[in-house]
């Protein structure tokens, strides 16, 4: 195994100004800082939360291309949201990228920074191992 610690930037300022990279890479996991739905370039930002997922997602996209993965690695997302009213657009339209790979989600609610017009921030896991396709298993657990 390689001790080999491998960092995506995107350029946006504040990665600088912080100290972070979107993603690192640790062997097969890929991790990313909160990304949120923002034009990095533009700095515009989508007045609806379902605009705002879809930026984030295609933020998401581009820096995982770095490490040749999509978001079809994707195996854990944590959605940060800043209204319960937005949360099931929110989640329907995330759904339209996890067909066939069905993630586990975490969701948190509450303020986030980067202003109040950010809705929400989106943090990922993948597993991409380097050369081994990957096999899916679904299980079906009984409730007690």
């Amino acid at each position: 195994m390689s001790n080999l610690i491998q960092h995506v930037k995107t350029g946006g300022r504040f990665e600088e100004v912080y100290r972070y990279s979107r993603l690192i890479r640790i062997g097969d996991w890929i991790i990313s800082s909160g990304t949120a739905g923002r034009n990095y370039a533009t700095r515009e930002i989508s007045a609806d939360v379902a605009g705002q997922v879809h930026q984030s997602m295609k933020n998401l996209s581009s820096a995982l291309a770095a490490f040749g993965a999509t978001v079809r690695d994707i195996v854990h997302i944590r959605v940060f949201i800043t209204s319960q009213n937005d949360l099931v657009e929110a989640l329907e339209t995330l759904a339209t990228y996890f067909e066939g790979t069905d993630p586990v989600h975490a969701i948190h609610c509450g303020p986030l920074p980067g202003g109040e017009e950010v809705k929400i921030e989106l943090e990922i896991t993948c597993y991409k191992p380097e050369n081994t396709e990957i096999r899916r298993e679904w299980l079906l657990a009984q409730p007690n």
